[in-house]
């Protein structure tokens, strides 16, 4: 005999416990007794299975029954540290996730400076194209006006000359006059009548 089996208690089978595949069915109406029938949903199959329950005794020292219970203690405190992971798990996802909304948000507010200066940068290649235009006419037109210019010097030029030529040809001109007029003075014939 086992010496810490001193004393021997009889425990029933805990039916609480929910295996993994399999759930208990619920009461459908206050005929049916837990005690005389035990039924659960086959999560494979998706069928109500149910069995008859006998009425089994175990017997279990103290010692036994105390060892069991610490062990589903401790097994119990695994369950709820897993739990308490599964939240510090959820609770960085969730950090992750508001860092990936952070990074969105921030992304499309760069995204939206960026099309800003896009349009700035499209009306400053449209100004520039205006001005260089422009400098190109005002290029045309300085050009035009150093052309004139320099025509109207000629030009005043050529007054000078055609001024010069003109009184040239008035001297030549009344040197011929005088000329013409000494050689009638000779053809001069007078003639009496009497």
């Amino acid at each position: 005999m086992n010496p810490n089996a001193a004393t021997s208690t009889p425990c029933t089978p805990i039916t609480s416990r929910r295996q993994p595949s399999k759930r208990l069915r619920h009461e459908r109406d206050s005929s049916s007794s837990v005690e005389d029938e035990l039924s659960y949903l086959d999560l494979d199959t998706g069928r109500v299975m149910s069995s008859k329950r006998t009425a089994d005794t175990i017997t279990l020292s103290t010692a036994q029954f105390e060892s069991i219970i610490s062990k589903l203690s401790v097994l119990e405190t695994c369950c709820s540290k897993l739990g308490k992971l599964d939240k510090l798990d959820n609770i960085e996802k969730l950090e992750k996730l508001d860092k990936l909304d952070n990074i969105e948000s921030t992304l499309s507010t760069i995204t939206s400076k960026i099309t800003n200066i896009e349009t700035r940068v499209t009306g400053n290649e449209h100004k520039i194209s205006d001005i260089e235009r422009s400098v190109e006419f005002v290029a045309k037109q300085y050009d035009t006006v150093v052309k004139v210019q320099s025509s109207s010097n000629s030009n005043s030029e050529l007054r000078l000359d055609i001024e010069e030529i003109k009184s040239i040809n008035h001297q030549l001109k009344e040197e011929l006059l005088d000329l013409k007029c000494r050689n009638m003075r000779d053809n001069l014939i007078f003639i009496q009548y009497t």
